[in-house]
């Protein structure tokens, strides 16, 4: 947010310095994240006075004019109609930087060379009568600076959390706070004195228009004071005409959005009425929108005049043929105006500050603000005001003094806290707060500690740690997913944290995320669906790094998914991991192995994960996951219950997120039944022996059924048993395998390790398993 720092300050009784102001905005809970002059650039131009003025001697609509600053005189080519002898002018020379970008320097005209230029008031940001150059009537001598001219005005750029731009994105609201802080409390607005005007307005949908207000009056002849010009550009808002640009000065002054219509375009009464199925309406920005049921229309008796909270529209606009406006205050109900600004893509400014809540008791005393300002710059409206519904009754709130001193630990006396809450509008009763109008983000008891606590000094609580009258409880499974990522994490893997909503589209298939889990009304398209799997968003991490040049990294996530059904609905836990197959990635391949990661690396992974946490996994060939390469995936079971899958990503879906060949292991994770803990034995201090052993592997055995042999013929003394190296040739299927044998009580011989391998190798042949030659 864009605010002028006088804006602020005119509400304020004492004024403020701006560093001063910038400060306890910022304790307030306004970041001031930046202030800068409004006039940046503009340092060199000065006021001038034309001495004399020539026709140009080769172009018949150019003038050669001589201008002084009373202490050296420029020449110049100007093709203004105005600029005579005498008339004091603003000169910038070369180098100035203009608000529009433009940075000036001398250019020839017919052979004439003119440095720089005279400036007229829009070239300078304003608006200031007819005529094309500025002829400065105020305050001057020839050679003042016209920083100097004008009242020094600074840019405050401001950051806000939504519940303080509910209340506070106007200068009245930060003024109000701004003055609670210093002890004050700004008075009402008064209201708008102007004769009354009945049956002009009706309300034909009050759920969505609780109160309408409509003032006619002349329109304004003359632009805004030059102050309050310069004050409405140091808010971010362009000066386009006198009354629109009224209309933003009240929007930014009080936050309360107006709008005008030409009263001889329009044929009363108005009616605030929802809109016919398939009426038509073109907006200001001439776009023709076709209208449905649900959408709120300002019309009079010949159709709709506007999209109510939205944009105004073309027909009943003002221009410069306009005499008389009729001003609109209203208030309209935020979930309506979105709706309606979302259908039709409209972003304004007015719709922004329906959305986050108008004062509804505010109609009247903003059109009195409007009033008294015109008066101010000696334009006398006169009209007559037409009302219709009314502000709903002001929300109460409890109250409990002890209750917010102990949540925020202060030692705040009942009559100071009673006192801020009424500089801020409250209204204190016992228990009890009345709730003011302009306050929409206050809803319970607790919202005033916060209120409290930002006029009061956040700075003067104390940093106590709250007390904890039970300490936190961890369940068995909580305490089995921290080691599931402990685990995962230790392997080598990036733990990383997703959004829990995903974009349908770029599921495996629309039909994976069932109709209960599309959200009705989302912020955006990508975001439309809660995740049923964890996957998708971890290729979306991995395809994101890729785009921006970071390097591809295994990575995991262990977080809720949303399945079920829509009348059952089912949360479950998951893990997912991803192991991209390229070459010096750091990770841990379990059991140990050499070279680029590939599938074994994720079933090592799953073996890892049951090995650790006495997890009964089993792994079996199957294809039952559409997302994994068909041949290349195994399915996970627990008891005979599928839990997930592991294997290589189906090339289809590498391709959709242009990623490089991969790896996914997908797991739910359901905590395995207690078991008591295993025997702790004591290391022996003996060294291993270790046997490699290559041997011709039938077709169909399973490593399982073979590890059990093994284990049989090594006597006890079998410590590990891991395939490492696989190769096919004209024999068949070769597989190497470790062996470690090692002893409690001695060093084994090589004689004993003979004896061992040939028990095993005897054990393996009644698998039909053969020494490879």
């Amino acid at each position: 947010m864009e605010i002028a720092a006088s804006l602020i300050g005119d509400w304020l009784h004492d004024p403020i310095p701006v560093e001063e102001m910038c400060v306890r905005l910022t304790r307030l809970g306004y970041e001031v994240v930046e202030t800068r002059p409004l006039d940046a650039g503009l340092e060199p131009v000065r006021l001038v006075q034309v001495v004399d003025r020539r026709p140009h001697p080769s172009r018949s609509r150019l003038s050669i004019v001589t201008v002084s600053d009373g202490a050296e005189s420029v020449v110049l080519v100007t093709g203004a109609d105005n600029g005579m002898p005498g008339d004091r002018l603003f000169y910038a020379p070369p180098g100035t930087k203009l608000p529009d970008g433009r940075t000036l320097g001398t250019v020839e005209f017919g052979g004439v060379p003119s440095p720089g230029m005279l400036c007229s008031a829009s070239e300078l940001g304003l608006r200031a009568g007819p005529g094309d150059l500025w002829v400065w009537t105020g305050p001057g001598a020839p050679g003042d600076r016209y920083t100097d001219l004008m009242d020094r005005e600074t840019v405050l750029v401001l950051e806000m959390t939504p519940n303080l731009a509910q209340f506070a994105q106007s200068a009245r609201g930060l003024a109000r706070d701004l003055a609670a802080v210093a002890g004050a409390r700004l008075p009402d607005l008064a209201d708008l004195e102007a004769p009354a005007a009945a049956g002009r307005v009706e309300i034909a949908a009050p759920d969505r228009c609780p109160a309408y207000a409509l003032y006619e009056m002349p329109h304004p002849a003359t632009d805004l004071p030059i102050r309050l010009q310069r004050q409405l550009r140091a808010s971010g808002f362009r000066l386009v005409s006198p009354m629109v640009d009224w209309t933003n000065y009240i929007l930014i002054d009080t936050g309360q959005p107006l709008h005008a219509f030409d009263a001889d375009r329009v044929r009363l009464p108005i009616v605030v009425r929802l809109a016919a199925a398939g009426e038509p309406l073109t907006t200001l920005d001439g776009q023709t929108l076709t209208l449905t049921a649900d959408d709120l229309v300002i019309a009079d008796q010949d159709g709709p005049l506007a999209l109510a909270g939205v944009m105004g529209g073309r027909d009943s606009a003002i221009d410069e043929t306009t005499r008389r406006v009729l001003v609109e205050s209203a208030h309209f109900t935020a979930p309506g105006i979105y709706r309606t600004a979302r259908r039709y893509n409209l972003r304004t400014d007015a719709a922004e500050r329906f959305l986050r809540g108008t004062d509804p008791e505010a109609l009247g005393p903003v059109l009195g603000r409007l009033q008294n300002l015109l008066e101010a710059g000696d334009q006398m409206p006169s009209g007559s005001l037409a009302m219709a519904g009314a502000a709903p009754e002001r929300r109460r709130a409890s109250y409990r003094r002890d209750v917010i001193r102990r949540l925020m630990s202060a030692g705040w006396a009942d009559d100071e806290m009673d006192a801020v809450l009424e500089r801020l509008g409250f209204g204190v009763a016992d228990d009890t707060v009345v709730v003011p109008s302009f306050r929409p983000d206050v809803l319970e008891g607790v919202d005033l500690a916060e209120e409290l606590g930002r006029i009061l000094g956040l700075d003067a609580i104390p940093d106590l740690v709250p007390p904890v009258t039970e300490p936190a409880i961890r369940d068995r499974a909580h305490r089995f997913r921290e080691n599931v990522r402990d685990l995962v994490a230790a392997a080598g893997y990036t733990e990383v944290l997703s959004r829990i909503f995903v974009d349908p589209r770029r599921e495996w298939g629309p039909e994976r995320i069932p109709p209960v889990h599309r959200l009705i009304n989302p912020l955006r398209e990508e975001e439309g669906a809660l995740r049923t799997e964890l996957w998708p968003s971890l290729l979306e991490t991995l395809a994101f790094n890729r785009d921006r040049g970071v390097d591809l990294a295994p990575l995991f996530e262990v977080a809720v998914t949303y399945g079920g059904t829509p009348d059952a609905p089912v949360e479950e836990w998951e893990l997912a991991a991803v192991l991209p197959f390229v070459e010096d990635l750091r990770v841990h391949l379990h059991p140990h192995r050499r070279g680029t990661p590939d599938v074994y690396a994720l079933t090592g992974l799953v073996d890892l994960l049951a090995e650790r946490l006495q997890w009964d996994l089993t792994r079996e060939v199957s294809d039952p996951a559409l997302f994994l390469h068909p041949g290349r995936q195994q399915q996970v079971l627990s008891g005979g219950e599928e839990l997930g899958s592991v294997g290589e990503l189906h090339p289809d879906v590498l391709e959709n997120y242009r990623l490089p060949p991969a790896g996914l292991v997908t797991l739910r994770l359901r905590a395995p039944a207690a078991r008591p803990a295993p025997p702790v034995t004591r290391p022996s201090r003996f060294p291993p022996l270790t046997r490699d052993l290559s041997v011709v592997w039938p077709e169909g055995l399973r490593f399982e059924d073979a590890l059990s042999a093994v284990k049989a013929a090594g006597d006890g003394l079998l410590e590990s048993c891991v395939p490492f190296d696989r190769f096919t040739g004209s024999f068949g299927q070769s597989l190497t395998i470790r062996l470690r044998f090692r002893s409690s009580e001695r060093t084994l011989t090589e004689d004993e390790g003979d004896r061992l391998m040939k028990a095993t190798l005897q054990a393996l042949a009644k698998l039909g398993v053969t020494l490879r030659g």
